[in-house]
């Protein structure tokens, strides 16, 4: 319904290395309430939480854009992870 092309149903998903998650905050992205990026543990840097050696393989960590946590201005904050034993860790909802 609609069909103005953008609303608050939509979302957008990004996949790529942790060091680039800030591409949330990107301006072209200005409009868009649900913004979502998922990175894979990486092994090489240290997790955000402490995890036994092993643990963390397989997790996935969701990054979401978050329109005013940066003072008023958008940014980047870490959702939730999701472990392939486990599920989603703080079982927050993606799109509320």
């Amino acid at each position: 319904p609609g069909g103005d092309g953008g609303g608050a149903r939509d979302a957008v998903v990004v996949v790529g290395p942790r060091s680039r998650a800030h591409a949330l905050a990107h301006p072209k992205l200005h409009d868009t309430l649900h913004a979502f990026y998922l990175t894979t543990h990486d092994p090489s840097t240290p997790p955000d939480t402490s995890c036994s050696p092993g643990e963390c393989e397989g997790e996935v960590e969701v990054y979401r854009r978050c329109l005013y946590c940066r003072g008023g201005q958008p940014g980047v904050t870490l959702l939730d992870r999701w472990h392939p034993l486990a599920g989603f860790v703080n079982n927050r909802s993606l799109i509320p």
